[in-house]
Order: C-alpha cells, then structure tokens, then sequence
C-alpha cells in the first residue's frame, strides 16, 4: 500500500523559465541574455540547458551540492556574466525568480494530503532557488511539513541513490510504500531499483500530462 508521495520539484510541483534570469542579469551587464545560459552552464549540451541541470562537476553542481557558498556562487557569477554593481540581494532575485506554480500538481498535492497520504520533496537545487520556490507556491509546500530533501542538503545530486535513501528516511517508510514522481524518467529509474514505485511525469506532453499522472498513480492504488 502507497502511504507515501515523493515529488520532484522542477517541472513538476513548479515551472521555471530560465531566461527570467537571463533578463535580469542583463541590466548589469555587456554579456547578452542569449549567450548567458552556455556561459553559466558551461556547456552546450542540449539536456542540460533544456532541464537546468547541471552537469555533475562544473560550478553549479558544486552549488547545488554546497561544496560552494551562496556568496562563493555570487562571486562565481559575477566573475562569469561581468555583472557590474549589481549586490548580492539584486543577484538573489534574479536567480531565484524563475518559477511559477504548477497549478494542476499542487492541486493534486492538496487532494493527497486531504487524504492522508504524506508528502515528500526530492529536488535538486540550492539555497537561493529553494527559498523562491517556498515563497512561489507556500500553501503547498506547508503540506510537506518540512519533510523537503534537497540536494545542497544531502551534498549529491540525483540519480545517487544516496538522495532516494534520504527522502525514504525522511518519510520513515519503507521503500514499497512509497511512490516518486518526476519529470525525468531517468531519475525515476533509480528510485524503482531501490524498491519505490516510480511515476514519470512527461512535461513534454502538455495536453496529456496531468491526467496520465493521475491514471498512473490510480493503478498504483493512489486515491487521488
């Protein structure tokens, strides 16, 4: 029996839109918005870029995972973007605000939790982008009751099976009762190795998305 739903965050309880960045970078700046997305992510693979996330060694994984600082990664990018007189709290919202809620899944989040099933979030991001993601969408991260495993927390990213093990912890279960929802099925693949059930939310599929979310999570006994 599912007692426990794991989401994702990016692309799943959350959109975000990477050029809000871009944009905001731009007025302190000579580097055009267009160029900023290689320059930062160092590298033109095209996953990457179209997930925003990075590859597992280059600076922003080093975020991510907190072998950097918030200030380190501002010093970073100020250095890479030639960002002029721009402070620290100016970068912080041009970073962080990238996000809009996910409307369809945080109703769903709602419904699970009206229905007694716990919550868990598994993401990874760091500190500044998290703290816009609580303030994005509060009423439905309070449904996690702080049972949130991020990457900058666990100090790896996904797929290390180090971050599945976390949320089961956190969610003190056992792996078979839980389920993980998300947008990459190349990280839902580990979680079914550990045992979870794993649910692939396909982004991609705008017109059909929702409902086969919710048609997947029924056959797995999910009343939702």
């Amino acid at each position: 029996m599912i007692k426990t739903v794991i989401f994702d965050l990016g692309k799943v309880l959350v959109d975000f839109d990477l050029n809000r960045a871009w944009n905001g970078f731009a007025r302190f700046t000579d580097v055009p918005a267009s160029q900023m997305e290689g320059i930062v992510y160092e590298t033109s693979d095209k996953e990457v870029l179209k997930y925003g996330t990075s590859k597992k060694t280059d600076t922003l994984a080093r975020y991510n995972t907190n072998v950097i600082s918030d200030e380190e990664f501002y010093k970073w990018m100020c250095e890479r973007l030639k960002l002029k007189n721009m402070s620290f709290d100016e970068f912080a919202r041009a970073w962080g605000d990238i996000f809009t809620e996910n409307k369809p899944v945080c109703g769903l989040a709602q419904r699970l939790d009206s229905r007694g099933y716990q919550l868990v979030s598994l993401s990874d991001t760091n500190p500044i982008q998290m703290k816009q993601i609580m303030n994005i969408i509060p009423a439905t991260m309070r449904l996690f009751k702080g049972r949130i495993v991020t990457s900058y927390k666990v100090g790896s990213m996904k797929p290390n099976e180090k971050n599945y093990l976390e949320a089961i912890a956190v969610a003190n279960a056992q792996s078979d009762e839980c389920v993980y929802v998300d947008d990459r099925l190349k990280y839902v693949k580990p979680a079914i190795i550990l045992g979870m059930r794993g649910v692939h939310y396909d982004w991609d599929n705008e017109d059909k998305r929702d409902e086969l979310l919710i048609n997947d999570l029924r056959k797995l006994g999910v009343r939702c």
